[in-house]
């Protein structure tokens, strides 16, 4: 007796490759327009009081995990200063929408018209389950003029 297995292969075939995409809440994967404040002192900017951010993860194997990040691009004080932005809370950093970020920027050493100015990246990074992974990047800017 003879047993024939019969059947078809398809070579090649596989999911689609784990791919992800990040947008705020009118669609844009960046931010060109800058948000401005006129503070006399210091300030706190909630990215979430003007922008959320959701991650869009394609193909791959299911079973995403999210994980956010953020860094600073630039820094300026207007007057060749650095470092008078921080990070004051990172947010959600574990879920497919972002939120929470808050920056400080310390203006009190500025004078009336000086312009206190930052670029941060938010970077997200989606690993399915079977371990592939993928990141896209969202960038915004603020500004900050002292009123005094």
């Amino acid at each position: 007796m003879y047993i024939a297995l019969m059947g078809c292969a398809q070579q090649g075939a596989g999911g689609a490759a784990l791919g992800l995409t990040v947008a705020d809440g009118g669609g844009s994967t960046s931010s060109d327009a800058q948000l401005e404040i006129v503070s006399a002192s210091s300030v706190n900017i909630a990215l979430r009081d003007f922008q959320s951010l959701t991650a869009t993860a394609s193909g791959g194997a299911g079973g995403n995990s999210f994980a956010w990040t953020n860094g600073e691009d630039s820094d300026s004080d207007g007057a060749g200063g650095t470092n008078v932005w921080s990070v004051n809370a990172t947010g959600t950093t574990n879920q497919a929408t972002y939120n929470g970020l808050v920056l400080t920027c310390d203006a009190s050493s500025g004078s009336g018209g000086q312009e206190f100015t930052t670029q941060y990246t938010i970077t997200c990074t989606v690993t399915d389950s079977a371990g592939a992974t993928a990141s896209a990047n969202y960038t915004f800017a603020a500004r900050v003029i002292c009123a005094f």
